[in-house]
């Protein structure tokens, strides 16, 4: 099953491995020492905390602590590359212009990219992260993330938890990963992977690749229940155990394969005047090629089944079903050409 294993990658390529650099341990921007009073304004853009200490200096630096703690911080860059941390707590940092590196930290954080091409680290807790113009990364990190790649070319990563990603104007590579996600591309030919959890994926407008396949070391799918849909446009969907596959408007190619050894996927929509199923299988040895049936559902005389040596990988309604020569047998070793146009 080494086309799963060549179509991840693929879509893995171009990701930009994100760094935190922290803050510096010399600030330039610290206020001098000596009486709070005395003490220079903050930097601009910075949200700063201080008092007079008075008696029990103790006080004022909880106090402080838990005013940082309601307000976080708030910084924006300027023209410049550029990298900017937050704090443990609940930030907002935006970029401006420039080509900007953004790290949250912890807290519930908000990230705006600006105009160029920025990388966006949302790390951990729940933060929205805007990549905004410019062919921007973005990775959510941990927990319920929010990410969205508005204009560009943008890589959109989930991270665990249940996150939100949707694309933009560009041509967008969202990776869901861990977690049951949201995945809905808009405009552009994206690519959509909704990884480990029940996920749900919308291609949106243009002609998209929607995979609702997350393969274990031996190439099968380890698991099921995502629902994918295309959108408008001519797209491919590969399904896997239990998904549901809607194309949508427009000639869809709607991959199925040996993968799915679990619960049967569903075809919900195909049509048989524009769209094309394929079954892929492995072709990696000089074996005959597998046996491919259609049977009627026993269970439900009104679904078809589509029969790969034995096992239902998929179902349609049997008033939509092809004829069996209208399906197309195609090994792993071009199916990543054909899914990849």
């Amino acid at each position: 099953m080494l086309f799963l294993t060549g179509l991840l990658g693929m879509m893995a390529l171009g990701s930009i491995a994100i760094v935190s650099t922290g803050l510096p341990e010399d600030d330039p921007d610290a206020a001098p020492e000596g009486d709070a009073d005395a003490q220079a304004d903050p930097p601009q853009g910075d949200v700063q905390t201080w008092s007079d200490p008075g008696d029990d200096g103790d006080d004022a630096v909880e106090e402080a602590g838990s005013l940082l703690a309601r307000l976080g911080v708030t910084t924006e860059g300027d023209a410049g590359d550029e990298t900017l941390s937050g704090t443990e707590y609940d930030d907002r940092i935006s970029g401006g212009a420039g080509n900007d590196s953004l790290d949250g930290l912890g807290g519930d954080d908000d990230l705006l990219g600006g105009t160029g091409d920025d990388t966006l680290q949302g790390d951990w807790s729940d933060d929205t992260i805007h990549g905004e113009g410019g062919n921007d990364s973005l990775d959510g990190g941990e927990d319920n993330d929010e990410l969205y790649g508005h204009d560009g070319d943008d890589i959109l990563v989930g991270g665990s938890g249940a996150d939100s990603l949707v694309g933009g104007l560009g041509s967008d590579v969202m990776l869901g990963e861990d977690g049951d996600d949201a995945l809905l591309g808009r405009e552009g030919d994206d690519t959509l992977d909704g990884g480990a959890g029940v996920d749900t994926l919308f291609g949106g407008w243009g002609d998209d690749l929607v995979v609702g396949v997350m393969p274990d070391e031996t190439g099968a799918d380890r698991d099921e229940g995502d629902f994918l849909n295309g959108g408008d446009g001519a797209d491919t969907l590969v399904g896997g155990n239990g998904d549901m596959l809607h194309g949508g408007a427009g000639a869809d190619r709607l991959l199925l394969g040996d993968w799915i050894t679990g619960a049967a996927s569903s075809l919900l929509d195909y049509d048989a005047a524009e769209d094309q199923i394929m079954v892929v299988f492995d072709d990696s040895d000089e074996a005959a090629d597998p046996e491919l049936s259609l049977r009627i559902s026993a269970a439900d005389p009104g679904m078809t089944e589509i029969v790969l040596d034995g096992v239902v990988i998929s179902t349609l309604p049997t008033a939509d079903a092809p004829t069996l020569d209208a399906i197309v047998l195609v090994g792993e070793s071009v199916a990543g050409q054909i899914a990849f146009g």
